[in-house]
């Protein structure tokens, strides 16, 4: 598998966290999944050395510490409302098995529209018209 990704690195959720792809793992039908890094803070609470900070020789307490922790990034390519809802479905899932052995963890999710066909509006719209009259 080649990797010519022109962006390599990516701001992601909400916090916009940095993650740094290294390497394409899979490619399929509607997406990619990639592997890379993502700097995370730490906050110390001055008990441990764990997220300590030096500057000049100092070690200083209640500082904030990065860590870099592998991920892997999975980009799907949604062209409709229905791939868009199954996308939503397979997010709240991984919400639910959080903190589960075995299960890799959802650190960040985020969906960004890029496509703004008049299909998919219209789709969007009447769904939530549909939703509404069934609400009322």
């Amino acid at each position: 598998m080649s990797f010519n990704l022109k962006y390599k690195r990516l701001c992601i959720g909400p916090n916009k966290q940095l993650v740094n792809l290294t390497s394409l793992l899979a490619e399929g039908g509607n997406g990619f999944v990639y592997e890379g890094t993502m700097e995370l803070e730490e906050e110390n609470d001055g008990n441990t050395d764990k997220g300590k900070v030096k500057r000049g020789g100092v070690k200083l307490l209640g500082s904030k510490g990065r860590r870099k922790v592998p991920v892997a990034v999975k980009r799907m390519l949604l062209m409709d409302t229905q791939a868009l809802e199954v996308a939503r479905v397979e997010i709240e899932v991984m919400r639910r098995l959080k903190g589960r052995e075995g299960i890799v963890q959802l650190l960040v999710d985020e969906v960004v529209e890029i496509n703004n066909d008049r299909k998919v509006r219209r789709e969007r719209r009447e769904r939530r018209e549909r939703r509404e009259r069934s609400e009322s």
